[in-house]
């Protein structure tokens, strides 16, 4: 899975941070959770994931404002009530997810120190 961030800017002049998923059968869902839950929460899944991935936790549940994730230790997947395309949901290799969040939290150091 290939990722990337930019800088979306906004008629009001701000600006934030976003995730941009590439080259996956599953990209405007994954775009449109990041967007939406992934980015505004991404530290209190961050630390879910982690204590996931540790062992510390045998499971986590993360609900969002339109999306929520079940993270196991191998596979997370991602849920929505609000289908994006034909999509309502979708898995993800636990690993990847916590890289993606664990990038964008280093992006987000870098560019707002």
């Amino acid at each position: 899975m290939k990722y990337s961030f930019q800088i979306q800017e906004y008629d009001d002049n701000t600006e934030s941070l976003v995730v941009c998923i590439k080259d996956t059968p599953f990209d405007d869902f994954l775009n449109s959770f990041f967007e939406i839950d992934g980015v505004p929460f991404n530290e209190p899944l961050f630390t879910m994931i982690y204590e996931v991935k540790k062992g510390i936790r045998e499971y986590e549940y993360f609900s969002g404002n339109a999306f929520d994730v079940e993270i196991k230790k191998d596979f997370s997947k991602i849920s929505t009530d609000y289908p994006i395309g034909q999509l309502s949901e979708c898995e993800i290799k636990t690993e990847e997810l916590f890289e993606i969040i664990s990038a964008y939290l280093n992006e987000m150091k870098k560019r707002y120190k």
